[in-house]
């Protein structure tokens, strides 16, 4: 009775070794495929989330891109307006300078053409009279001083000193008649008209007297 039993109890204990292997690799074949499956899910997770990151950093960047064009644009646009503002104020500056330097020049070639005219006149005087009379001399002082105001703004120094000599000398012939000298009054007369033509530019070089008188 006694080994019955003892027998009993090792086919007992077998059998339910072998029920507890089983149950053991059953359950490490549910907890693998477990595993598994979470492990699958969490790549394709994975995977998802990196697809959507980039779609949305794409779409962060065409905005971004789209904001910028759209604010290099409005530079551009903008610097463009300035430069045609300032162009047009320069153009403006120019064309006041040109009617200026236009308007000097004018005034220059009256000037230099009325300068002549009462010298010119007195020369003759002193060549054909003897005695110039108080009231010549008088107007030919006053046109004198007002040419010399009008040189001394228009003119530069070069032509203003070729104008005091020449008028320098007419006087010094009026005071002293015996000190007067054609050839000298040519001279002096050519260098002021030479000075002239240079600074309005109508000719380059000096004019010169080839005559033998």
């Amino acid at each position: 009775m006694i080994l019955t039993f003892v027998a009993r109890d090792e086919v007992t204990y077998k059998l339910l070794a072998v029920n507890l292997f089983y149950c053991c690799m059953n359950f490490w074949n549910e907890l693998v495929q477990t595993i598994t499956a979470m492990g699958g899910a969490a790549v394709i997770a994975g995977a998802f989330a990196a697809w959507l990151s980039k779609v949305f950093a794409n779409r962060n960047l065409e905005r971004m891109k789209s904001r910028l064009n759209r604010e290099l644009e409005q530079r551009k646009a903008d610097m463009r307006l300035g430069v045609e503002k300032e162009l047009a104020e320069l153009n403006n500056e120019l064309a006041i300078l040109r009617e200026k330097t236009l308007t000097t020049h004018r005034d220059k070639i009256e000037l230099y053409q009325s300068v002549s005219e009462p010298l010119i006149d007195l020369v003759n005087r002193i060549e054909c009279e003897q005695n110039l009379a108080e009231n010549i001399l008088v107007e030919f002082n006053r046109q004198r001083l007002q040419i010399h105001a009008r040189l001394v703004l228009f003119a530069p120094q070069n032509v203003l000193d070729a104008y005091d000599a020449f008028v320098d000398y007419v006087f010094d012939s009026l005071e002293r008649p015996n000190r007067y000298d054609w050839s000298v009054i040519r001279s002096r007369g050519l260098k002021l008209l030479n000075e002239m033509r240079a600074d309005i530019g109508m000719a380059t070089g000096d004019a010169l007297y080839k005559g033998n008188r």
